[in-house]
């Protein structure tokens, strides 16, 4: 989900941005338009378009994962998918269509997906934000071209250090130190949410730090436990075992409140900077979407979120839920992308 892809949509997609999850085991994927409007035949068809039984305005919903069968945002469609159905009365089906950072799937939806409530979408933060910000993006597309529906999920950012590291023991002094020294940070991947962080913390501190890329969040790990870099910026839920275990050092976390997870660690909040970062899923659909359909759909997301049901399969799965509804969504993608095109071209 972290490294760095080509755009490459038909003609008018170019090269250069952040990709979504890859393949893997898993149900068949949809990978072309032409793919997914055969997965949904049959959709709006049935009984004229008409649900007799739930009073949703279509017969099924296809629910598109913009990414290959097996990633992470492939299992938490698949996750999500029985809950939504439960609470929607109509049948949900996952759909993949993987590539180009997940631009395929999202213009899809948004250029040729049936508005009718039939499909909506999956997608990922801020990937889709630096994705449309990039200028090599000739979709057309942005932020205005979708609805946000519901969030599902939130990993916040974390700052770690090797195994007994002592010119810094948090943020405080990681900050002070880094004013006067050199001081490498690891991310999984320029224009990642590793990378967003990192830049959003200089401009909020006025530090600079000296980027190092890998291709994901291992590299790095493998870099600071050897002492080839002095940081990583990765997920919380990546760092909070070998944390736990003392296999690395945990120095801060990049949000305005501290972890539940980590909760001993100082957050970038309790230095007064008003930062949040993250790598954080939800669902969309395109603008123009039917206003019914829309409605049924946020209701029975916000069941879903609500579902005791739900919410133990992905505490077993290790998903950090993270709730938002539509209007919260909505007001948390605009502040990002706020945030993110102030910084986007500190972004290498």
């Amino acid at each position: 989900m972290k490294k760095i892809l080509g755009i490459a949509l038909g003609a008018v997609m170019v090269m250069n941005l952040t990709a979504c999850s890859g393949g893997g085991a898993g149900a068949p994927a949809a990978s072309t338009a032409a793919q997914a409007a055969q997965a949904q035949s049959g959709t709006a068809e049935k009984d004229g378009g008409q649900s007799t039984d739930s009073g949703y305005p279509v017969d099924k919903v296809t629910l598109l994962c913009p990414s290959d069968a097996g990633g992470a945002m492939d299992q938490n469609c698949r996750m999500m998918a029985p809950y939504l159905e439960k609470h929607l009365g109509v049948p949900v089906e996952v759909t993949n269509m993987g590539g180009s950072a997940c631009w395929i799937g999202w213009s899809y939806l948004y250029n040729e997906a049936p508005k009718d409530g039939s499909c909506i979408s999956f997608a990922n933060f801020p990937n889709m934000i630096t994705g449309y910000l990039d200028t090599a993006n000739t979709t057309g597309l942005d932020n205005t071209s979708f609805q946000f529906l519901e969030m599902l999920t939130s990993d916040t950012n974390i700052i770690v250090a090797a195994e007994g590291e002592d010119r810094f023991t948090d943020l405080e002094s990681l900050l002070e130190y880094a004013r006067d020294n050199v001081v490498t940070v690891a991310d999984a991947g320029a224009r990642t949410d590793d990378a967003v962080c990192v830049a959003q913390l200089e401009k909020a501190s006025g530090v600079t730090f000296q980027h190092v890329h890998f291709e994901n969040t291992a590299g790095g790990m493998a870099a600071i436990q050897g002492r080839q870099v002095d940081l990583l910026v990765c997920n919380v839920s990546e760092a909070v075992e070998p944390v736990e275990s003392g296999a690395i050092t945990g120095i801060g976390i990049i949000d305005r409140e501290r972890s539940s997870f980590l909760p001993e660690l100082q957050c970038s909040g309790d230095l007064g900077y008003e930062i949040s970062c993250s790598s954080s899923r939800g669902f969309i659909c395109a603008q123009g979407m039917d206003e019914q359909a829309k409605a049924l759909v946020c209701e029975a997301l916000e069941a879903a979120m609500n579902d005791p049901e739900l919410q133990s399969a992905a505490e077993t799965a290790g998903i950090n839920l993270a709730p938002m509804n539509e209007a919260e969504f909505t007001g948390w993608v605009t502040a990002q992308n706020d945030a993110i095109s102030e910084i986007f071209g500190m972004l290498d």
